[in-house]
Order: structure tokens, then sequence, then C-alpha cells
């Protein structure tokens, strides 16, 4: 079809900068905590869900270094880049938001009390100036946090997540409860001496797969901006489906594993020792609290429910790693 003399050529030529205004512009998130479990889940769930959805999404992994191979599986991931981005380098936490819609930050605990803080402050100040857009940050559980928290990491928590609140980017903050993940120390128990250690006095916690965590994360992070909304500034407890002690841990371990497995009572301190090699303050307080009877009342909430149930059970978890529990194979 051809314009005539006199047609509306130059006033569809005018308009031509606003309808492009209103193009939507190609999603790119930031994902860091990539070589641990939390941040390598999320990667995984993230780029599982571009695949599902065709999407023409770029991810970016920041990684601090590429030293040990730890980030070299991430190199085959269809729409995934390999960014260097060291939580103390602001210049190169910059450069890695660039033009990023959307981020996840997780970082491990570290030894030194307020590095943590320092990195994750760091890396809020970077996404606010490279106008990232939104950011899911996990944090810890509910009952390790407070300004005089006897756990290091839960004052460092605190002091950021108040940090993210003033900083004015939106955000939602996910408190996981503890991870059964964090049952691979049981190997060497349950190969060595067909127990488990148990310190917490039968106090039960909501165990939660990892997975599930990263399945949350990132239907927030991929969420239509309109939909996410109700969700912007708010903090979500996230368990398992099922509250646990470890006499119920034993019981599933002994009928999977078709062993009896059997439960060692001991204190908080001696459990730190025990694991770790050293009375870890931190570990011990934290088991303290546990002890207390303080995360038996974790329970996910109800605007998180809407987003995703956590549905992957302990009896699952242990399934699928049975190998390893059977000194049959190594976890990566």
């Amino acid at each position: 079809m051809f314009l005539k003399r006199g047609s509306s050529f130059p006033i569809l030529l005018s308009l031509l900068p606003l309808a492009m205004s209103f193009t939507p512009s190609k999603r790119i998130f930031a994902i860091t905590g990539c070589t641990g479990r939390t941040g390598g889940e999320v990667l995984k769930e993230l780029v599982k869900q571009r695949q599902l959805a065709n999407a023409d999404w770029e991810i970016r992994a920041l990684v601090r270094n590429r030293r040990g191979h730890r980030a070299d599986w991430m190199d085959q991931l269809p729409g995934v880049k390999v960014v260097l981005a060291d939580m103390k380098d602001r210049k190169a936490l910059r450069d890695a938001l660039r033009g990023c819609t959307e981020a996840f930050l997780v970082c491990g605990n570290t030894a030194k009390e307020g590095e943590q803080t320092a990195n994750e402050e760091n890396f809020i100040e970077c996404a606010k100036e490279e106008g990232v857009k939104y950011l899911v940050k996990a944090g810890t559980a509910d009952p390790i946090y407070g300004t005089d928290a006897p756990v290091a990491y839960g004052r460092e928590h605190t002091h950021i997540e108040g940090f993210l609140r003033s900083s004015g980017v939106p955000f939602t903050v996910l408190h996981p409860c503890f991870y059964m993940q964090n049952h691979l120390i049981d190997i060497s128990t349950i190969t060595k001496e067909r127990c488990i250690y148990d310190c917490t006095r039968a106090s039960k916690a909501g165990w939660i797969d990892i997975r599930d965590v990263a399945e949350c994360a990132v239907r927030l992070l991929i969420m239509p901006e309109e939909e996410r909304q109700q969700h912007v500034g708010a903090t979500y407890e996230i368990t398992g489906p099922e509250l646990l002690d470890f006499q119920l841990i034993a019981k599933v371990y002994s009928e999977v594993l078709d062993t009896p497995i059997s439960v060692r009572d001991m204190t908080p301190r001696e459990w730190a020792h025990a694991h770790f090699g050293n009375p870890d303050a931190a570990v011990a307080d934290m088991m303290q609290i546990w002890r207390d009877g303080h995360f038996a009342t974790m329970t996910t909430d109800e605007g998180l429910l809407k987003v995703l149930q956590p549905h992957r059970t302990f009896r699952q978890w242990v399934q699928e790693n049975a190998g390893l529990y059977k000194g049959g194979g190594k976890h990566e």
C-alpha cells in the first residue's frame, strides 16, 4: 500500500518516538552467590524459567573470581554471562549491574563482623545507582534477627535489611528456616557411627529445601511488575511443609537407608565442636536459640504462599541423596 500526497505519514513519524518509549526493554537479571548453594540454585531455576518462557532474558552470574573452576559449569547455561564482580569493588559491581532490571542478593556469612554488612550495602548502593528496578534478598531465619542478637550474622542481616528499606530500591526479603542441605554434615556420623548428633532437646523446625527457596525467589524476580507490587517491601518467612525434630529426622534416615539410625544428645557447644572441630560460639549460640524452641514458631507467610507453596519433604531429599549417606557418592 502506498501513501498518497497529503497523507498522515509525517504525523506517524512524529509519533514513532512516543511508541518506541512504550516498547518494553530487555530484562537483564543479576544473580550473586552463584558459586554457593543458594545463588547457584537461583541461577539454575532462572535459566529453567527462561527456557520454559522462551524468553530473551540476559542473566548475569556474578562471581568473585574464576579460581578453582567453581564457575565453569555456568558457561554452558543458555543466556548466562559470567561476570567478575567482587562485593568490595564498587566499580566492578556498577559495571556488572549496568542495565540490569532485577537482581538477587545473597552473601556468605563472613568471619569478620561487619564485612558482610559492608559487602551487601555496597551491592544495594550500586544497584540503586544503576537503576535496578527490583531486588530479592536472601536473609536468615527470623529468630536470629535483632541488633543485639547473640549470633553475629543475625546482627549483620538486621543492619543490612534496615539499610535496604531506606535505600529506595524496591525489594522483597526472604527469611528461610534451616536448609535440608545442612544435613550433609550427617554423612560422616551416619556412615561411621550410624547416628546423628542433636543438641536441640527435641525442638522442631520447618526444614526447607534450597530449591524451594530458589523457586520462590525466581517467581518474584520474573513476575510482571504490576503483579509484583503486592510483594514490594515485604519480608517473608519461608519454611518447608513439615515440622521435624531430630528424632523424626533419624526415623526418616532409618526408613530410607534401611538401617537403624540413632540420635546422640549433646550440648550446643559439644555439637559445634563435634561437627566443626572447635567450640564455635556463633554456631553454639544459634543452636541454643533452636534448643529454646524459637524455630518451631516459623511458618511460611500467607503472602508468599500466593507465589509458591514449598513442597519438597525431608524424606524426598534423603531419597534423592541416599547414595551419599551410604558412602557411594560425593556431593558437589
